[in-house]
């Protein structure tokens, strides 16, 4: 069965991971059956958004598996929105991912509504890592705001991944992206019983996780093949264009 990852990281970071080239990390795809990858800068999100940017453009530039997301940091507002007009237009950058957790932001702070108000523009899926029952909770009032565009919450939030589900069932621009620390019991088919099949997409988190690790609570999930197939693939095709 086919696979996109839409989650994963590209580029060095503190984790003694040793799969932060290219090379190394389509060896990780080729492995697993994984046709396609978005990708995110490692040091986009945790230090310099526009460098890591551009390295990222330079990484994936004629890989045939690999894709982006353009980084984008609420706390420059301006920067960032320079940094959608020069990556969005490409074909290879798919959406935008915002990491509101590890830049100490809220996510429903003026900034961040700055940011979201200028990819209206793109029509592109924006992935965030946000995490906390509140920070989760707060979410609602941007998926309200910006119904127009369409959103990836990275890890289903985290801890707070039933407050995630929750906030999904009653707003349909939120996807959930289930890459976890934890192989929670029944985790996958506990979110296909709460928004269906169509709005879960795989997300492995590499390379901080191993694809293994996710794609068997798919796979182990009481789930029908065309489901798993939907969560594995088809979601993300359509989601993004592919």
């Amino acid at each position: 069965m086919p696979v996109i990852d839409v989650i994963a990281q590209w580029g060095p970071r503190p984790n003694p991971i040793r799969a932060s080239s290219v090379e190394a990390i389509t060896s990780i795809l080729q492995r697993f059956d994984i046709e396609k990858c978005i990708l995110s800068a490692t040091e986009g999100i945790r230090h310099d958004f526009v460098r890591g940017n551009e390295r990222l453009a330079e990484a994936i530039d004629g890989e045939e598996r690999l894709f982006g997301y353009a980084t984008v940091n609420p706390n420059y507002v301006e920067a960032s929105i320079g940094e959608l007009r020069k990556y969005l237009y490409k074909e290879d950058f798919l959406g935008v991912v915002m990491h509101t957790s590890t830049l100490g932001i809220e996510i429903d702070a003026p900034e961040v509504k700055d940011c979201l108000n200028a990819c209206r523009r793109y029509d592109k899926p924006i992935l965030l890592y946000c995490y906390g029952d509140g920070e989760v909770r707060k979410l609602v009032a941007i998926l309200e705001e910006f119904e127009s565009l369409n959103f990836i919450l990275a890890h289903m939030g985290g801890d707070a991944w039933e407050n995630g589900m929750e906030v999904a069932s009653d707003h349909f621009n939120l996807f959930l992206g289930p890459c976890t620390f934890h192989a929670a019991r029944d985790h996958i088919k506990k979110a296909v019983e709460k928004i269906g099949d169509r709005r879960l997409v795989f997300g492995s988190d590499l390379t901080l996780i191993n694809p293994a690790f996710v794609a068997g609570m798919v796979r182990d999930a009481d789930l029908t093949v065309q489901q798993k197939e939907r969560i594995f693939y088809r979601n993300a095709k359509e989601l993004f264009g592919l």
